[in-house]
């Protein structure tokens, strides 16, 4: 899997090449963009691009790029990341959302969710759209019949848009165990993360 580095700033750079063992491609002189996405479309490869080096026009670029290459693979970093860039990157079609100065973790998870098909975004970003999405859709918290009275607990906390963490300290028992019981429930009601929970759960309301 090759993967290309798009931004203008050495530092982060180093910090990205670092965590992928300077493995990667590098791209820091912008006029080269259009060959470097170029090529970077025939070989399939996930690009990591520093939307801060873009300009304020960075999010109507990416869309450019995407709609030209649309199996394009593109992981957004942002300097600054908040709800409104991420949700309008994810909107016209990144892959993943995350702050380009991530832990190695982050940078790897979403470089394999990225590669299986999937979307990857930071957990902040997640729970700050799981309490935009609960106050938009006011998820309806009495069809949890089909829950345990522990995971219905569970349950409403995340509806709440309270983090593993919190729900952990809220009840009393681990992350762990709280992580074991959300499990469960996305099982139960056939949905792979937070958003698709609470609006599972207003689509029964």
């Amino acid at each position: 899997m090759q993967i290309l580095l798009v931004s203008t700033k050495k530092q982060i750079l180093k910090h990205l090449n670092e965590i992928l063992n300077n493995q990667a491609q590098e791209c820091r002189d912008m006029s080269m963009l259009e060959l470097a996405i170029f090529k970077a479309a025939k070989d399939n490869s996930i690009i990591c691009m520093d939307v801060s080096s873009m300009g304020d026009d960075a999010i109507d670029t990416i869309e450019h790029y995407l709609a030209q290459y649309p199996t394009l693979r593109i992981l957004a970093l942002s300097q600054n990341p908040n709800l409104m860039e991420g949700s309008k990157l994810l909107e016209v079609g990144v892959k993943g959302y995350v702050n380009s100065r991530l832990y190695d973790t982050h940078l790897k998870d979403a470089i394999k969710a990225i590669s299986d098909g999937n979307v990857w975004v930071y957990p902040e970003f997640i729970y700050s759209m799981v309490k935009m999405v609960s106050k938009k859709t006011n998820p309806q918290k009495t069809n949890l019949d089909i829950l345990t009275p522990k995971e219905k607990d569970v349950a409403n906390l995340v509806l709440d848009g309270l983090s593993n963490k919190q729900i952990a300290q809220t009840t009393g028992v681990s992350e762990r165990t709280v992580k074991a019981h959300i499990s469960s429930i996305y099982s139960k009601f056939n949905v792979k993360d937070r958003i698709g929970f609470v609006i599972a759960m207003e689509d029964k309301g």
